[in-house]
């Protein structure tokens, strides 16, 4: 954390270099954060303690700490109030399986720097387009194969690196790599990642160290870490500078049947591996009641599906409010949109539940 309000920060705090002149005025108020309000007359206010500023153009998270004394009226500011940003990633842990996470937001052009300390080897991966959910509808799951889709990979061991890009189907494409290089890899020593990835070309710099320039597909996605089973990344700093862009992600079939949280009704799903799903492959359920259940943390969704002529009708729910009837009986088609709905940033619960006919189970796709 820096205190941007402190004197030897008041510099970088005005004239910071990605965001410029700034004030207050520049940050969204999360809506969970209210702001204590003066009377008409004095026309102030002040934030609450802890208040969270998102700054709209580096997706900085700042933070306001003020020094509170108690007034008849309310609380007043009776001492130095601090204004903290937090670049600070934490801790990335795999015990029993893969893990991903990365940023939210989509980027084509970028530049990324990273300060990781890890128990064995660091993976960096960009140009993410790939869904998300597990091989399987039990506690034992795992990362689906078609997570690990699409996108660039920097994978950096002990003795050496190597860079790839892992196509649509999976498919690793070797781009290069270097086997004499040496890093000291542990959770005491950091290891210094600088990524500039743009359409005229890649720099990759390590520790300071140019490893490689050259060209790799450019093509807008999310940048995030990669952890094998039993290793763990404490993230001391990852920073993305460029003009990143709402992204989406789709989410796979049993991600809806685990969703539902009901192991009863999970046995009575039938796994089918059919073209005619988004994916290559889909659920179906013929019960009357049965309950598909989509949770996810973000905006709007679409929801897909195929068409059959032995295919029933469902009712669609948002957080327990009926949204629309859908009938999926008709000529088979293959995987398309249903429906739409646009709704506000917040934790949803998409819940599909069949009312005749057989209920297919097939993707959503959320925006992050």
């Amino acid at each position: 954390m820096i205190d941007y309000a402190k004197k030897e920060f008041r510099e970088s705090w005005f004239r910071d270099s990605v965001l410029g002149d700034i004030s207050f005025d520049n940050f969204k108020r999360k809506e969970e954060n209210p702001i204590y309000t003066g009377n008409k007359r004095d026309g102030y206010f002040w934030p609450v303690n802890l208040f969270l500023f998102k700054d709209p153009k580096s997706y900085f998270l700042y933070l306001y700490i003020g020094c509170y004394g108690l007034y008849t009226k309310g609380y007043l500011p009776v001492g130095p109030c601090r204004l903290m940003r937090s670049k600070d990633g934490g801790i990335v842990s795999a015990p029993n399986g893969r893990v991903i996470t990365f940023v939210k937001r989509s980027f084509k052009d970028f530049t990324l720097k990273a300060k990781i300390r890890s128990n064995k080897n660091v993976k960096i991966f960009w140009n993410y387009k790939g869904p998300l959910g597990a091989d399987s509808l039990g506690a034992d799951a795992s990362l689906h194969s078609l997570v690990l889709t699409d996108f660039t990979i920097l994978e950096l061991e002990k003795n050496g690196w190597k860079l790839s890009q892992i196509d649509k189907e999976g498919k690793e494409f070797l781009i290069d790599k270097d086997e004499s290089f040496t890093i000291q890899i542990n959770v005491s020593q950091p290891i210094f990642v600088n990524i500039t990835h743009k359409e005229g070309g890649t720099e990759i710099v390590i520790n300071k160290k140019k490893i490689w320039t050259g060209k790799v597909p450019s093509t807008d996605g999310n940048i995030g870490l990669l952890a094998e089973k039993g290793v763990v990344y404490y993230i001391d700093e990852f920073v993305v500078f460029g003009e990143g862009e709402e992204t989406t992600k789709f989410l796979l079939p049993g991600e809806g049947i685990r969703g539902a949280g009901n192991i009863k009704r999970v046995h009575k799903w039938e796994l089918v591996k059919e073209d005619d799903f988004k994916f290559g492959f889909g659920y179906l359920n013929k019960k009357k009641g049965a309950m598909i259940k989509w949770n996810y943390l973000g905006k709007g969704f679409k929801l897909y599906s195929p068409l059959r002529p032995e295919f029933g009708t469902f009712d669609l729910f948002l957080d327990g409010k009926l949204l629309r009837t859908i009938n999926l009986k008709g000529k088979r088609t293959r995987s398309q949109k249903i429906f739409e709905s646009k709704v506000p940033y917040g934790y949803q619960a998409v819940v599909q539940i069949n009312r005749n006919g057989i209920m297919p189970c097939d993707t959503l796709e959320y925006t992050l």
